[in-house]
């Protein structure tokens, strides 16, 4: 029944019916035929095909919105039809910061996974930018992102308050420090994320409203970077505390705060689908994640 609205939401995302077809096992020639067969339906061009492959029209962008809302809405019917049933299974497709994945994340997964066994996951790390993308266009059913900014079509669910800390070995010479300011920090060798993470958004701004110049000692796509360099005592680095809960509570690192307002003020946001009804099992998935998440934040401050 949803299989033509598969094949064009995966021709849409590959920008190819090869590309589609590869990922979805299926001939080339049957995603071909059901994509014209929504041309002639919608009455119009759905794709432009030129020789790097094909992109969306505008009506294929409308079309595109159409398909994630039917193939959604399917999902959770089934997902119902279940909970009637008294059944407790399903998949649940996660997007996540990386940061959040291997500790705060997983710790609440294994917990609901022992109650609900029969649940599946999928979690895909990503930038905040691209887990608002995934969530809009329907390709996560819950996004775990940093300090997001409003995008038509997601909605935050959950806003946890986890300001931004220094994070360094207990041997460092910050590591007594109650407080610090970002002018103390910046004498340090410093780790930050790339421009693209909202780590790096906030500190760039940061500095640049102190008019401050941190030492980069190194950038990196990789939040796991950060913190082995701040285990191996080469620098510090920035990091809201759940990212760095595992290194606190092992005693490999200390969190401490900065008086910054700009640092105190970020959150790890939960987003959903603006308008969609999420299924039971979704729905309590991301009870789980709040009260996990909001118990990790707090054990995680030093």
């Amino acid at each position: 029944m949803f299989n033509p609205l598969k094949y064009f939401v995966e021709v849409a995302r590959s920008g190819s019916i090869r590309g589609a077809s590869e990922r979805l096992h299926v001939a080339a020639s049957a995603i071909s035929r059901h994509i014209q067969i929504s041309e002639e339906d919608a009455g119009t061009p759905l794709f432009e095909r030129h020789a790097r492959g094909m992109g969306l029209t505008a009506a294929g962008e409308i079309y595109l919105r159409y398909a994630q809302s039917v193939l959604a809405e399917g999902d959770n019917t089934q997902l119902e039809i279940d909970a009637l049933k008294g059944i407790k299974r399903g998949h649940i497709r996660i997007c996540s910061i990386e940061g959040i994945i291997a500790g705060p994340l997983f710790d609440v997964l294994l917990g609901f996974r022992r109650k609900f066994p029969e649940i599946t996951y999928s979690v895909r790390s990503m930038g905040t930018h691209t887990v608002m993308q995934a969530v809009r266009d329907g390709e996560a059913d819950i996004g775990i992102a940093f300090q997001s900014l409003p995008v038509a079509g997601v909605r935050i669910a959950l806003r946890i308050p986890d300001p931004l800390n220094l994070i360094c070995t207990r041997r460092h010479p910050l590591a007594k420090s109650r407080v610090l300011t970002l002018r103390e920090i910046a004498k340090y060798p410093l780790a930050l994320p790339e421009r693209t993470f909202g780590i790096r958004q906030v500190m760039d701004a940061a500095c640049h409203v102190d008019q401050l110049r941190v030492n980069i000692a190194l950038e990196t796509n990789s939040i796991e970077a950060m913190r082995a360099f701040a285990r191996a005592g080469s620098g510090v680095t920035i990091l809201p505390s759940l990212a760095a809960k595992s290194d606190i509570e092992a005693k490999r690192v200390v969190a401490i705060p900065v008086s910054d307002p700009m640092l105190s003020a970020s959150s790890v946001d939960i987003c959903t689908r603006e308008g969609r009804v999420l299924p039971g099992v979704v729905s309590e998935f991301l009870d789980t994640i709040h009260a996990g998440f909001k118990v990790a934040s707090q054990g995680s401050r030093r």
